[in-house]
């Protein structure tokens, strides 16, 4: 009986995805039932990695971006806090993925997500929406404290790719930064105001930095 109890906790634990641990029980029957609520936790877990992340450049997704932007938004709006999201989008990758292929295309997206977060400040989260988007919140920031680091992203990304010993690639990122609560006030909204403002630096000349318009 206290062999059985004691996978109670790491039964319920299982429910609700977290990482389940099971001391040894020293009875056999409740060891294995032990072991299989282990390796149904690593799966459940992994799998639930697999939904929020994209698989190629291991950062956030759209949805885990969008779920994160919302709740961060309901904290500002509880503490009256500022968030600023940054839209970044490559300049020049079509053409290389195109005339490469989709190796290089990959080597070289995974090598921006590293860029990306290390330009990123600890608090901030980093996503690949897709494609060659990709999007980071910024909680606490303002729309000129992060313009500053889309600057500072922008060189860091429009550095020299070094794919491999006779091909090193050339990319830019134009970027665009919106704000709560200038922007909008719903994760969508000052999504899609950063979106636009991205256009607007591509249409500006591309490798630039563009301020959303107030909502």
């Amino acid at each position: 009986a206290d062999s059985i109890h004691g996978l109670t906790g790491p039964a319920l634990a299982l429910g609700t995805g977290e990482v389940v641990s099971v001391p040894p029980l020293h009875l056999r029957e409740a060891d294995e039932v032990g072991a299989s609520l282990i390796r149904a936790s690593e799966m459940l877990h992994q799998a639930q990695h697999q939904a929020n992340h994209d698989e190629l450049t291991g950062l956030a997704n759209r949805t885990l971006f969008h779920e994160i932007v919302s709740q961060q938004l309901t904290l500002c709006e509880r503490n009256n806090a500022l968030l600023s999201i940054v839209y970044i989008d490559l300049d020049g990758f079509k053409a290389i993925n195109d005339e490469y292929g989709h190796e290089t295309g990959d080597k070289l997206l995974r090598t921006v997500a590293v860029r990306l977060k290390a330009g990123s400040r600890h608090s901030d989260v980093v996503a690949r929406l897709g494609g060659d988007e990709f999007a980071m919140v910024m909680v606490g920031a303002h729309m000129e404290d992060a313009s500053i680091v889309a600057e500072k992203l922008i060189e860091s990304v429009s550095a020299p790719y070094v794919i491999s010993d006779t091909l090193t690639a050339h990319i830019s990122a134009s970027i665009g930064v919106a704000a709560y609560p200038d922007s909008g006030t719903t994760s969508e909204a000052i999504l899609h105001r950063a979106d636009g403002a991205m256009y607007k630096a591509k249409s500006l000349g591309r490798r630039r930095v563009a301020i959303a318009t107030t909502g």
